[in-house]
């Protein structure tokens, strides 16, 4: 074969066999990244692999994140699981503070004296005063 060129449009614009063959093997490619993102998103399923325990996850973490707004919760009752359980940002040893300080001073007079707990600052405070009582 003298001439390795599909086509001569007559215009000047010639492309070899080695230029088509790679662009159609770049658009096989990027259809296939298609179907398999496609399917990834929408289908839940590749080849056998189940997806939706991954959204059933995301629900419960995003369903455990509204119970901590929801619920309020009364400093002088609350147990230590409670205040960690359902007030965003209180970790387990601001929790035993929180119980420590109860005890000692005879219970939380107002939702204000949590501030008296290292760790809580006013800032800390703004963002929790609507989930607590006393």
């Amino acid at each position: 074969m003298e001439n390795s060129n599909i086509f001569d449009d007559n215009s000047g614009h010639i492309a070899s066999e080695k230029i088509i063959i790679k662009a159609l093997i770049s658009l096989t490619i990027l259809m296939i990244a298609g179907v398999v993102a496609y399917n990834a998103f929408f289908k839940k399923e590749i080849q056998g692999v189940d997806f939706s325990s991954l959204e059933n996850k995301k629900i419960s973490t995003q369903s455990r994140k509204e119970s901590k707004t929801k619920r309020t919760i009364n400093l002088n009752t609350a147990s230590k699981k409670e205040i960690m359980e359902n007030i965003s940002g209180i970790g387990e040893k601001t929790a035993a503070k929180i119980i420590s300080y109860r005890k000692t001073n005879g219970g939380f007079k107002s939702k204000e004296e949590i501030m008296n707990i290292k760790g809580i600052s006013i800032g800390k405070f703004k963002k929790i005063k609507n989930k607590i009582t006393v």
